[in-house]
């Protein structure tokens, strides 16, 4: 087996690289400099975001290149308020020879004619999509999911920096994400479970929070995934 890829990252004020759900133990300094992935199986990662459908039109985000959700859909189907059904794209255009009366289309080209309304339906209450179109990634020979801890809140400027290029450039494929660790802590909880005092959680316990969560103790976290080639 041999190897078709090589990742080169500079990175500052790394505090730890691991594969989630593991933590590393490594202190919150350092830096890591050449990253060697290779995996012979792709890796899936856990469902936090509800049902296809619906992360979808929460306007979700990914970990593949095909990470906007909503921008990889293709036709929505949906039941209005007032008991009608409305499909948008190229499924309001008719079709004699399939199952469900649109055009066989409905699936290939978003857009179909006169305005796009399918954003009317993104995280809005204007009706329920019972039914979606949506483009799927083919799968990768090889992936790589990888997490990336940094300590400081002053750290997001130079990690911009950083990423921006390599995204721009395609180094990086996937879609990346950059979080703060209070995006992360809302997970396992509400703010009241962490804080109960007035205004917004204190500087000083942002580090507290954190260090009792399973990815340590923290300010940022970037997940990523690396695809390769093996043969």
């Amino acid at each position: 087996m041999k190897i078709h890829a090589l990742v080169s990252l500079s990175l500052v004020s790394l505090s730890s690289a691991s594969m989630k759900p593991f933590k590393n133990k490594a202190p919150n300094s350092g830096l890591m400099s050449l990253i060697l992935v290779f995996l012979h199986k792709l890796e899936m990662l856990t469902i936090g975001g509800g049902s296809v459908i619906g992360n979808t039109v929460d306007r979700g985000v990914g970990y593949t290149p095909y990470g906007d959700h909503f921008g990889m859909h293709c036709g929505f189907e949906i039941v209005l308020p007032n008991g009608e059904v409305m499909r948008t794209g190229m499924g309001a255009m008719p079709g004699q020879n399939t199952s469900h009366g649109s055009s066989n289309t409905w699936q290939l080209f978003p857009y179909g004619f006169g305005p796009f309304p399918d954003g009317l339906f993104t995280q809005s209450n204007f009706g329920i999509v019972t039914k979606m179109g949506l483009w799927l990634m083919p799968e990768p020979e090889g992936a790589q999911v990888f997490l990336f801890t940094f300590p400081r809140e002053e750290d997001l400027e130079a990690l911009v920096d950083i990423i921006r290029p390599l995204r721009i450039q395609q180094v990086i494929a996937n879609f990346p994400h950059l979080r703060h660790v209070l995006q992360e802590a809302a997970v396992y909880g509400n703010k009241a479970s962490y804080y109960t005092g007035p205004g917004a959680i204190p500087d000083d316990m942002i580090d507290e929070i954190s260090s009792k969560l399973w990815m340590g103790k923290c300010r940022w976290l970037y997940y990523g995934c690396v695809y390769v080639c093996i043969y």
